[in-house]
């Protein structure tokens, strides 16, 4: 029972952890403007709600 509890305690931090740093990496490339440079770069002006879709899902 507490090796059990201890595990899904382990999970629970782990996915924590790894939804914060998900999401400091998220709000690093909008500080940046990445996405419209990589837009721009591309020259896909029609496809940048994929690249957002695609950086979000990734």
């Amino acid at each position: 029972m507490i090796e059990t509890l201890r595990g899904l305690l382990l999970a629970v931090v782990g996915l924590a952890g790894g939804f914060a740093v998900g999401s400091a990496f998220v709000a690093l490339l909008i500080v940046l403007d990445l996405i419209p440079r990589l837009v721009q770069l591309t020259r896909g002006h029609r496809r940048s709600g994929w690249f957002e879709s695609a950086l979000l899902m990734g």
